[in-house]
């Protein structure tokens, strides 16, 4: 893969290492596994990424079909390029903590904004923070029956840290009012 956080073409790369797949059946699995929710620019990325992975000989056709008046599909599959790839751009991501998150590099800002805008910043994020995890919860919740938990991990992980920013929203919202600080 030619960029280093191409999650739509790793995304291809990993539906097409459960098998093969055309791509009208990966953009199905990315709504059916709530991919579309965590991962940037899914699922309309999928066409261009499978281009791309086909130009890099990372993935290849094996057959097109058509059935009755629908579009031909073509079906792809992963090359032994492609699975390597795979392993190497999924294990990068997951070993490797990200440096400095977006909200970790805005925190280190915020003294630039006078005490009532940061209090108001913050408490807004909190709020839009319990909508995320309230929709996390319900998405695990009914994903929970019908896949494996290997395939929604990614949604108890969302839940775990959203959970502990939560935490710490409430406990620095605290602070900055001169209440007293009271864990939850």
């Amino acid at each position: 893969m030619s960029r280093p956080r191409d999650f739509a073409a790793l995304t291809v790369l990993c539906f097409l290492n459960e098998g093969d797949r055309h791509p009208y059946e990966m953009l199905r699995l990315v709504r059916q596994r709530h991919k579309d929710n965590i991962i940037p620019g899914l699922p309309r990325s999928i066409y261009r990424a499978i281009e791309r992975l086909q130009a890099d000989g990372l993935i290849e056709p094996v057959e097109t079909t058509r059935e009755g008046r629908r579009p031909e599909r073509t079906v792809y599959r992963i090359t032994p390029d492609g699975s390597e790839e795979m392993v190497t751009q999924l294990s990068r991501l997951v070993t490797t903590p990200e440096e400095i998150p977006a909200f970790g590099a805005a925190l280190s800002l915020l003294g630039n904004l006078d005490a009532d805008l940061q209090v108001e910043a913050l408490r807004e994020r909190r709020i839009r923070l319990e909508g995320r995890l309230a929709e996390y919860a319900a998405q695990l919740a009914a994903a929970g029956p019908h896949l494996e938990y290997k395939r929604v991990m990614e949604l108890d992980y969302l839940c775990a840290v959203g959970h502990a920013e939560l935490e710490w929203l409430r406990r620095v919202l605290a602070t900055m009012r001169g209440e007293p600080v009271t864990a939850h």
